[in-house]
């Protein structure tokens, strides 16, 4: 819930609006591989929960295919957020003005409560 609606939702309904007003390709750039990755997470957290939902009923791969999931999910995060900390974030810290930095920052706030 928190990555998906929380974390993907300020980036996919904020940052990356302000990113292409500010110049930068949603196709063929670092959003676009952002975006990407979210769908592709979205996936591997289904496949996860309906691994879980096999386990709950005692199907007998459910405790592989929930390893499997975790791993997966465990690697797609730990590359998204390095890609997030060291391209996508220094590319708005360089486009993006005080004034809508600040925006951002209160839509954020919104979206958390």
């Amino acid at each position: 819930m928190f990555v998906d609606k929380c974390h993907h939702g300020k980036e996919e309904e904020h940052l990356f609006p302000a990113l292409e007003r500010a110049g930068i390709p949603r196709e063929g750039g670092p959003i676009g591989v952002m975006l990407f990755e979210h769908d592709q997470g979205r996936r591997t957290a289904a496949l996860l929960t309906k691994a879980f939902a096999g386990y709950r009923s005692n199907e007998k791969n459910a405790g592989e295919r929930i390893a499997k999931s975790t791993g997966e999910y465990c690697a797609l995060l730990r590359n998204h957020i390095e890609k997030e900390n060291n391209v996508l974030f220094r590319m708005a810290e360089g486009r993006i003005s005080g004034t809508e930095d600040a925006q951002l920052v209160a839509a954020f706030e919104t979206l958390e409560r």
